[in-house]
């Protein structure tokens, strides 16, 4: 295994340094509170929990993410929930159920 270069080494100093400063502590802390709340408001609506079955989670994430391909976007997807099923790459039983990942 070959040591990583000295540039890469010097941007992961930077950005843990970046990353250990209180700004960006209490911004990560929003965020997280965000998508909690977030996810609180989902399950109160019943997206994310069954009451009457066997695997009571409806859903395997609640993801956020900023993509900087192309133009600059913001994302939250909830996948393995019912969009996700019907149209897009979550494997789905015949009763529209998520199928078990291996």
């Amino acid at each position: 295994m070959t040591a990583a270069p000295a540039k890469t080494i010097n941007e992961v100093t930077h950005e843990r340094q970046v990353a250990d400063l209180p700004e960006a502590e209490r911004l990560m802390d929003a965020i997280c509170k965000a998508m909690f709340a977030y996810r609180d408001f989902l399950a109160d609506r019943g997206l994310i929990w069954n009451i009457d079955d066997e695997n009571p989670c409806k859903v395997k994430r609640l993801i956020a993410e900023i993509s900087y391909e192309g133009s600059e976007v913001c994302e939250i997807s909830l996948i393995g929930g019912a969009l996700d099923r019907a149209y897009g790459d979550e494997p789905v039983d015949d009763e529209g159920k998520p199928k078990p990942s291996h």
